[in-house]
């Protein structure tokens, strides 16, 4: 091609890719005051702060009549560095931990499929490959996929795995209604894995939500899977 034609549509590019950029950050920017809003009203707090590189925003949602936290973080970086954004939406509450090891559920996968998965993870968990596939359907627990065996329960709303030690962990609310009506509330291919570890139960999206009413729907959702689990403190 031409370069007298390659640079004005390089130039072009560019300024789309910026505007994109901008657009998106734009839209970030008028969905965080609709939240504000929304916990205002609900009289939680919300701070929002910026990491040491400066390209990822940290959002904290904190009720002070509960003991769980939302934390959203949203990165972007300039074309220099590869470009693009990354979104990640964590509710936890720590006082559901378990003593050690790590269950989880994804609701974006059906729970016949967790035994397949099993078997995948025993010959590819070590590889890019087998962490993808865990991050995909699993959240950030992809340096432990090797650990993870399948845990089957009656009417269970997703696949599970768990480490040996923590097999019963997610027993209690595998088939609780809630989850059901979280395929209405969440937004499509946005389905939330749960976590329960040490450091409590967390709903983990690879993303982020795209409006406070499913923010909301996410909160009260944690709360109630929350609530049919036994405090740190009491027995199982």
């Amino acid at each position: 091609m031409d370069i007298d034609i390659m640079i004005p549509i390089l130039i072009v590019a560019a300024f789309a890719g910026t505007a994109i950029i901008v657009f998106a950050m734009r839209k970030s920017q008028a969905k965080q005051a609709d939240i504000r809003a929304m916990a205002e009203e609900n009289g939680w707090r919300h701070d929002i702060t910026t990491d040491a590189s400066g390209h990822t925003r940290i959002t904290h949602i904190t009720s002070r009549r509960a003991s769980w936290i939302v934390e959203e973080r949203f990165t972007s970086s300039n074309r220099g560095e590869g470009g693009g954004m990354a979104r990640r939406l964590t509710w936890t509450d720590p006082t559901v931990s378990i003593p050690s090891g790590l269950a989880v559920m994804s609701l974006a996968m059906p729970e016949d499929k967790a035994a397949k998965l099993e078997k995948f993870l025993d010959t590819m968990g070590d590889g890019m490959m087998g962490q993808h596939m865990v991050q995909t359907f699993f959240g950030a627990v992809a340096d432990r996929a090797t650990e993870l065996d399948a845990v089957t329960a009656p009417g269970a709303r997703g696949a599970m795995l768990a480490t040996p030690d923590a097999r019963e962990a997610l027993l209690p609310i595998a088939s609780h209604p809630a989850l059901s009506d979280t395929r209405i509330a969440m937004p499509k291919g946005a389905m939330p894995t749960i976590i329960r570890s040490p450091e409590g139960l967390q709903l983990y999206l690879k993303t982020t939500i795209g409006s406070p009413d499913q923010l909301l729907a996410m909160i009260e959702l944690g709360e109630t899977l929350a609530a049919a689990l036994p405090r740190s403190n009491e027995p199982t």
